[in-house]
């Protein structure tokens, strides 16, 4: 079932597919500027595959994969005005 979650002003929070009240697959999340937030997937309500965050100005704030909600392999940390400034390899 495709799920939308809203901010009290009605802007959308999240969008994506929930089975039996858990996230499941792709969701988006927003601010309530409507500029991304977050990209990326669930299994079972946790944090699973590629992952991508935005600072409120739109520029990245973080990139990298979770394995069933832990932090894997390379992670990309940025600034608000998008500059690398920190690399992390989660082991």
């Amino acid at each position: 079932m495709i799920t939308i979650l809203k901010y009290p002003n009605n802007a959308i929070y999240a969008k994506g597919t929930s089975v039996n009240n858990k996230r499941e697959g792709l969701w988006i999340e927003y601010y309530t500027n409507d500029n991304l937030s977050a990209y990326g997937s669930y299994i079972h309500d946790i944090e699973h595959g590629h992952w991508i965050e935005w600072h409120r100005n739109g520029n990245i704030c973080q990139e990298g994969d979770y394995n069933f909600g832990k932090r894997i392999g390379i992670w990309k940390f940025y600034d608000e005005t998008g500059k690398l400034y920190n690399i992390t390899d989660y082991i």
